[in-house]
């Protein structure tokens, strides 16, 4: 019975600087900051969307507690204010939203958006809220089905995008 030839010096000097390489590079990807994202370091307090000059996101207003056994964000920012701050003015702050809200991120009053075949879906606003729409036409242009319903949420705070949920 033969036994497997051990590798070459050189080769396993290549292999092992190989394995280094790579580790710094998935070091450096998982630790790295997005630009406009704030640090997930503990230490680190971001500079929050709503107060840089680009951003259109408005102080939201205090919330109420959910139940009186909450003690909520304003305990803790009594001694963490400025940590408080960062994370309350942060745009993930607004993940959702009843709609409409006061931020004026809804801008559109109507939309028709067509992305091909026989779907059509329609977005409006009226007096009593934002309304989603989606609708079939054949090859004439003729309506099939229409369904309006009424947009309750919005997860997203509109600086990226926004997602309505009905």
């Amino acid at each position: 019975m033969r036994l497997m030839n051990r590798p070459s010096k050189p080769l396993m000097v290549s292999a092992v600087a190989l394995l280094g390489v790579m580790a710094v590079v998935v070091v450096a990807l998982v630790t790295r900051r997005d630009s406009d994202g704030p640090s997930t370091h503990p230490d680190s307090i971001a500079t929050p969307l709503a107060n840089r000059a680009d951003s259109a996101v408005p102080r939201p207003a205090s919330r109420r507690p959910a139940n009186d056994r909450f003690v909520g964000s304003q305990k803790c920012a009594e001694c963490h204010d400025e940590i408080a701050q960062a994370y309350e003015l942060h745009t993930m702050s607004h993940a959702i939203a009843k709609v409409p809200d006061d931020r004026g991120v809804e801008t559109v009053e109507q939309a028709v958006i067509r992305p091909g075949g026989v779907c059509v879906y329609k977005v409006k606003k009226d007096e009593r809220g934002w309304w989603h729409c989606e609708a079939a036409v054949d090859a004439e242009g003729k309506t099939i089905y229409e369904q309006w319903e009424q947009v309750h949420y919005a997860i997203g705070s509109g600086i990226r995008g926004r997602t309505y949920v009905i």
